[in-house]
């Protein structure tokens, strides 16, 4: 549940798979990862749930054994009590906001958004399965990995993997922060709600800086400006946390990707992966490694 919109996924797991769902990341087991339903903030929310699980075939045989669903909200309290209500009148057992299995290297862990810590857990599963599939033993230089979420907010977050860190012996999935700015829709909304005489607009990622009209130009200064931000948010975070850009394993997710595309193309020669399910796959990985799921 995000702040303009939500959505439900059911996802699936097989031991050992690496089959790729289209658009979703492959990660620890997870085969494949469908949208049920979106929605805005305004819809109601508890009746597109239930309409989206009653459909043939939707729990994908989750109903053979515990009904187990997971929930990450940055949204209103009252959205989330709601959907928490519904979801267990229907019978699933509903897990808020669990643990993301990370290690926390930041100021006041407790303020960190859940869906920066569910997107970060999924991409550095991702990149210790493809580092494992490069190199046998999975050892090498120490994994890093960025995460570029644009949507109502941008949020560019830094994190690695630490081979043999754990106190079992195991790898270290670890959270170093990053920055948080407005989407590109929030920044349009933003210029006309303190411009007395600017009227709403729509925004849209192909647009030129050079605007002829007040319109363009507003399109200009939202699109333009947030790749702008998009690039410079990417070197820096990148420059901090790992020294540079280069042998940065990138991330690119959330439903406002395409304004921030260009940008991170740009920044990162390597390329980056395009997951626009990132925050279900952490999700789901975080509730399966809790032993809170059947799946």
């Amino acid at each position: 549940m995000g702040n303009t919109n939500a959505s439900l996924a059911f996802v699936s797991f097989v031991e050992g798979s690496t089959a790729r769902a289209e658009g979703a990341v492959p990660v620890g087991g997870v085969s494949a990862i469908e949208i049920l339903a979106t929605w805005g903030r305004d819809d109601d929310e508890p009746l597109r749930v239930q309409e989206a699980l009653a459909g043939p075939g939707r729990l994908g045989g989750a109903g053979q054994g515990r009904r187990c669903a997971a929930i990450s909200a940055v949204g209103s309290h009252e959205r989330e009590r709601r959907l928490v209500e519904r979801l267990g009148s229907l019978g699933w057992d509903v897990a808020v906001r669990p643990e993301a299995g990370l290690v926390m290297e930041i100021h006041h862990p407790e303020t960190c958004g859940s869906d920066r810590q569910y997107a970060m857990r999924a991409a550095l599963e991702d990149g210790w399965r493809l580092r494992s599939e490069a190199v046998a033993d999975g050892a090498g230089e120490r994994l890093q990995v960025l995460v570029v979420d644009a949507g109502t907010a941008l949020t560019v977050d830094a994190g690695v993997l630490r081979s043999g860190a754990a106190a079992n012996g195991g790898a270290e999935f670890v959270f170093l922060g990053g920055a948080i700015a407005m989407g590109p829709g929030s920044l349009a909304e933003a210029i006309t709600a303190r411009g007395a005489r600017l009227a709403p607009f729509e925004v849209d990622p192909d647009v030129p800086a050079l605007g002829r009209s007040t319109v363009e130009a507003l399109r200009a200064g939202a699109s333009v400006g947030f790749r702008g931000a998009v690039r410079e948010l990417c070197r820096g975070v990148s420059m901090e946390a790992f020294g540079g850009t280069r042998g940065v394993l990138v991330y690119l997710t959330g439903g406002a990707r395409a304004f921030a595309r260009a940008a991170v193309d740009e920044t990162f020669p390597q390329g980056f992966r395009d997951s626009p399910h990132l925050v279900h796959a952490g999700l789901a990985l975080a509730i399966r490694s809790a032993g809170s799921s059947s799946l």
